[in-house]
């Protein structure tokens, strides 16, 4: 259970890690620069308000007509919000392929610590059968 706990804080830790830097944190920082809500740029776009939120929840990545409708109704720059989720999701990558990598490692000697223990039982299963305790035969 407490394994599970920690587990939880450390996806939690990363999440907001990633978070700090994701195109998702740059649309909310640029919405309360300029004083704007969900509903209101709904109202403006056009755009559904889940639409939005899944945006700024980084549920949704923000495609080219995003950026640029977002260019047209709110002066945010088209280029730096693809150019942002382009490196957002860059990092991400590398991020993940660095996790593989090392969970690949843990596998390779968590396989071979199943062979060497394996390898030990048998040992003692020799050794036992070889000198038997002379307690546990009376």
């Amino acid at each position: 259970m407490k394994t599970k706990k920690m587990k939880t804080n450390g996806h939690q830790k990363e999440n907001e890690a990633w978070d700090m830097f994701s195109t998702s944190k740059l649309v909310k920082d640029l919405m309360k620069r300029d004083d704007l809500t969900v509903d209101l740029m709904a109202q403006k776009t056009g755009k559904p308000v889940q639409y939005l939120i899944k945006i700024i929840t980084h549920v949704r990545d923000i495609n080219q007509k995003d950026a640029l409708l977002f260019q047209r109704y709110f002066g945010w720059s088209a280029i730096d919000l693809l150019d942002h989720q382009l490196r957002d999701k860059m990092a991400r990558l590398k991020a993940l392929n660095a996790i593989l990598k090392i969970r690949r490692e843990l596998l390779k000697q968590e396989i071979e610590l199943c062979k060497v223990e394996a390898e030990s039982k048998k040992f003692l299963a020799l050794i036992e059968k070889k000198f038997p305790d002379p307690q546990s035969q009376k």
